[in-house]
């Protein structure tokens, strides 16, 4: 269990008071402040709304673009321009399949998390002993939730009181299994068509999940990117950045006729005859 939420769903409710300095009465007033500067807002990013075009430049400073422009930059100083050309042809393929596949990555996370369930505009917590209503994207590691029916959890929580709370995670079941460091995705979570959907572990709820039944405090121990949703954007955000089999084939192909070209310099400048090897044998005595 410790593996899946941290180690969250182990601790005692004073341990987990004591580690995140709060308790039922919440985080104080002053310490809002300071941990959001560490922990930043709790809302889930796919990084800043960038063009196809500004997507296809940016790459341009990539290793494999930078391998394949040099090894055009070198051949055509041996005066090899076809291949110096081709060269610079298979960069821009390369570069136009890299990019195609970041923009369809972020482009599916923008949407992903535009169809995430929305709550309502605030949240109740629990601040310096007095109930306040807050944007969820205020919530703060160490804040305690109130929890009702027909919520939409607002962040990762611990919760350490409860009565009769039924929180349904349906938007975790079928989820390809994905390590999110301390937050990692249960690997058993695919649910059969009259089975009853399983929560991540007893006394954690997530983001987004719903209170179905019940009420309960939590408190927040994961937000924003640190979230299990969180992570799971991250990584494929950082997937995409990562080089695809084509990618990879390309600058293969590169690397491959460079040396092809470089051969054909070499021989060229001592005056070699390349198709001697490829020319079928004739005798002199036979053909003269």
């Amino acid at each position: 269990m410790a593996s899946r939420t941290g180690g969250w769903a182990d601790c005692s409710p004073d341990d987990l008071f004591d580690l995140f300095k709060s308790g039922p009465q919440g985080l104080p007033d002053d310490h809002i402040s300071d941990l959001r500067k560490v922990y930043g807002l709790n809302k889930l990013d796919a990084g800043k709304d960038e063009s196809f075009f500004e997507l296809f430049l940016n790459h341009l400073t990539s290793l494999a673009a930078v391998i394949l422009v040099l090894f055009s930059a070198v051949v055509m100083g041996w005066q090899e321009y076809n291949t110096g050309f081709v060269l610079l042809g298979i960069c821009v393929i390369e570069n136009f399949v890299a990019t195609n596949q970041q923009y369809r990555v972020k482009k599916g996370s923008k949407e992903f998390i535009a169809n995430l369930p929305k709550g309502a505009a605030t949240c109740t917590t629990i601040r310096g002993g007095k109930p306040r209503e807050v944007d969820p994207t205020e919530l703060v590691r160490g804040d305690v939730v109130d929890l009702k029916p027909g919520d939409i959890v607002p962040a990762d929580c611990r919760v350490f009181e409860c009565k009769d709370l039924k929180v349904t995670e349906t938007i975790y079941q079928n989820m390809v299994p994905t390590g999110c460091g301390d937050a990692e995705v249960p690997k058993s979570l695919e649910v059969e068509e009259d089975e009853e959907p399983k929560p991540i572990a007893p006394n954690v709820c997530c983001m987004c999940s719903t209170v179905a039944r019940g009420t309960g405090k939590g408190m927040a121990i994961r937000t924003g990117k640190d979230t299990i949703l969180g992570q799971l954007v991250v990584q494929e955000l950082q997937r995409a950045k990562t080089m695809s089999f084509w990618s990879k084939a390309l600058l293969y192909l590169g690397t491959f006729i460079f040396m092809v070209g470089l051969w054909t310099a070499i021989a060229r400048s001592q005056d070699y005859d390349l198709m001697q090897h490829f020319r079928p044998y004739r005798h002199p005595d036979v053909y003269k």
